[in-house]
Formats: C-alpha cells, structure tokens, sequence
C-alpha cells in the first residue's frame, strides 16, 4: 500500500507500470489499481508474480475493466497464489467469526480480500469501489442498508442506495462489467424495497421516492433530495433494466410513464445527453 500510496497523486503522465514479483497481496494489488485509475496515460500494468491467487487475480481484472484500464493490466501467467499459511489462518479467522459454515468462511474470507466495505462504497461510492465489494457485493450492501433503518425510513435507504449505486454509471468509468454489478446490486435493492413497500402498504410512498430522486416532481421541505444529472442519468438507465421485473409494482410503472411523458423544462437534467436514456427507459415503460 505504501507503493500505492506513492503513485496516488501527481505522476499523471506515467505510461509503464512494472511491479511483478514483489509478493504483492490482493490487497496492495487492489490499492495500486485505485491509485492509477486516474492516470489517462497508463499503457502497462504489469502485476504478475505476485501473491494475488486465482481470485484475485479475477478481482484484480474485474476492477481494472470497471475503472476502464482492462487493456493496460498485463496477462497473469506466473501468479504465485496466497501463501498456504495466510490461507490457512484467513480460514480459521472466518470459522471463529462465522461458525463451522464452509459457506460463511468462504463469504467472510472474500469480504475481507476484497478492500473495501458497502459502508466506504455508500459513503463515497466509485467504479472501483462496487467492483471491489466481491461477488457477494449485492448482499453486503443489502446488509449494510438494513443495518441502518427500519420501516418507511427502511424503504428511502433502499431507494438512497440505489441512486448512489446509479452515480457509479453516470461516472463514465464504469465499463461493461461495472455496469453488470450495478445492475445486480441495483436489482436487490429495488426488489427489497417494494417486497417491504407491498408488506407494509406503502406502494405509493415507495413510487414517490423513485419520481422524486429523478426529479420529476420535488420533495417534500424536510426532505431534500439533490443528485446530480449524470447520477439521475444512471438511475434511468438502471430502472430501464428492471422495470420489466415481476417485483416491479404497475402502480410505480405508471406513474413513471405519467410524469416522463410531460414535456422536458429546457433546464430539466432531463434534456441534453440523458435524452436517450430516457426515451430508452420510456420504451420499456410502455413495453406490454
């Protein structure tokens, strides 16, 4: 981490990055990819020989593709794995943690290796960051949403989180992978959030949220609700994907064909580049 460190600020014009065979862990691995993402001339990154692993070397790859950078990362042909001993104890920690659960000592091991929690992503979430979370990245923010609320407070959280999963496409650094992950992640939330919505007979409450993040109509005076146009971009984009779920209420269908049928303000973040996203979303929307 201290190489990544390093390279993190200035060194914009770096081309060539060699680090293979410094028995770099997953971790360091992951900080260095962090650290070079917003270097728009990086050609090579060379990391192999290290200590990544055969998962985390697919981790590695899954967050150079979501920072845009897949094709500057070297092939990994002569990884050296974990060592047997870290892996043994990451092993034993999670038993400890989680119980005898295989299940869970595989979950917690990947949790840990990947970097980064669903309480550092929700508070400055990135590309890199959704990409880091692991393959169990849905289920962690899931968990960490839940932790925070209950109720009808539970339902705005669900609905907070899918728009901060929807900034990371509006970022432009997401590539085709980080689009999948928010798509997966975005799909739980939205699922949850009207499975409580429906239990709780707050279908309109939760269909207010929705209209209200895309900022088709405005928010209540002790509720304030800002995002900006690429975020609102992205949250169209995602519901584009998931309108045609079987979870998705008719009720919050239709208002969003109401409101999105409206002509565009000429200052409406709805205008401009977000204009096909949202005749795309309008197409599903009104899909039979």
């Amino acid at each position: 981490k201290e190489i990544a460190n390093s390279l993190k600020d200035g060194h914009n014009a770096l081309k060539n990055v060699n680090l293979g065979n410094n028995e770099i862990t997953l971790d360091g691995g992951l900080a260095i990819v962090e650290a070079l993402k917003g270097k728009p001339d990086l050609e090579t990154l060379e990391l192999d020989g290290n200590k990544f692993g055969p998962e985390g070397v697919n981790t590695l790859e899954a967050v150079m593709e979501a920072v845009g950078k897949i094709e500057a990362l070297c092939a990994f042909s002569d990884d050296e794995g974990v060592d047997d001993e870290e892996e043994e104890d990451d092993e034993e920690e999670g038993r400890e943690e989680e119980g005898d659960s295989p299940v869970k000592g595989r979950f917690e091991k990947e949790y840990i290796e990947a970097g980064c929690s669903a309480e550092e992503f929700l508070l400055s979430p990135t590309a890199a960051k959704l990409a880091q979370l692991g393959s169990h990245r849905a289920q962690n923010l899931l968990r960490e949403v839940e932790s925070t609320a209950s109720g009808t407070d539970l339902i705005r959280s669900y609905v907070t989180a899918f728009m901060k999963v929807a900034s990371v496409l509006g970022s432009g650094e997401e590539g085709d992978s980080g689009k999948r992950f928010a798509v997966d992640c975005a799909d739980s939330l939205l699922s949850a959030a009207f499975g409580l919505a429906k239990k709780e007979n707050q279908l309109p409450g939760l269909t207010n949220e929705i209209v209200v993040n895309l900022g088709l109509i405005k928010a209540e005076k002790d509720h304030k609700v800002s995002w900006p146009a690429s975020t609102t971009e992205g949250a169209m984009v995602l519901l584009a994907e998931l309108v045609p779920k079987e979870y998705f209420a008719s009720t919050a269908r239709e208002a969003l064909q109401a409101f999105l049928s409206k002509p565009v303000q000429p200052n409406s973040c709805l205008g401009g580049s977000a204009a096909k996203t949202r005749h795309r979303l309008m197409q599903v929307l009104y899909q039979p």
